[in-house]
């Protein structure tokens, strides 16, 4: 026995299936009754449409947890290229600064004087 999510046959998007996609991607945190005030169409129905959408893989939604403000710190990601080096080149310094990696949940350490 398979399940309707089982069912490789995609599900085709009608008219109505295109107006809440794109009224969602507008305003993603609209609620069902906001997406049927703006295609006209019943908010149940807006509901079933989403819920169906969801079930099969046509649409998903994801968050991002922006780490600042959990309390784990910031995350970054950084990218840098540079020509080869060949043995006639010398080696360029350097022009990537540290970054000090501390969470704003933790206090800076005051710095100690050594004399």
């Amino acid at each position: 026995m398979t399940s309707k999510d089982d069912d490789p046959t995609p599900i085709a998007l009608d008219a109505l299936d295109q107006v809440v996609l794109r009224t969602l991607r507008r305003e993603p945190r609209a609620s069902y009754a906001e997406v049927a005030a703006a295609t006209g169409a019943h908010e149940r129905t807006v509901a079933r449409r989403v819920e169906r959408m969801l079930g099969t893989g046509r649409i998903r939604f994801t968050a991002s947890l922006l780490h600042e403000y959990i309390g784990t710190g910031v995350a970054a990601q950084l990218a840098s290229g540079a020509p080869p080096v060949t043995s006639t080149t010398p080696p360029a310094p350097s022009p990537v600064v540290p970054i000090p990696t501390r969470s704003r949940s933790q206090p800076a350490r005051p710095r100690s004087s050594s004399s």
